[in-house]
């Protein structure tokens, strides 16, 4: 799809020491504006979902995994502006 057509980018990032945070940054360069959801197991299950780390890795969010629905529906809610989607 085009730039354009896509509204939340949703991503794993598997380790962001083995090349994770070029990942994300290639997703940000090809998709210009569009936010980036991150799921990784690497995130300590106490980080701000819309906190430093996000920020640091120039995202939108970040989320540890595993994760709930809840968890994942709240933060595209907050990062889309719907207040939750639970």
């Amino acid at each position: 799809p085009a730039a354009a057509d896509v509204d939340l980018i949703v991503a794993d990032v598997p380790d962001l020491r083995q090349g994770g945070t070029h990942s994300l940054a290639r997703l940000s360069a090809a998709h210009p504006g569009t936010p980036i959801l991150a799921l990784s197991s690497s995130f300590l299950a106490s980080v701000d979902a819309h906190g430093a780390v996000a920020q640091w890795l120039g995202v939108a969010g970040v989320l540890p995994k595993p994760l709930t629905r809840e968890a994942l529906l709240g933060a595209v809610g907050h990062i889309l502006g719907f207040g939750g989607l639970a």
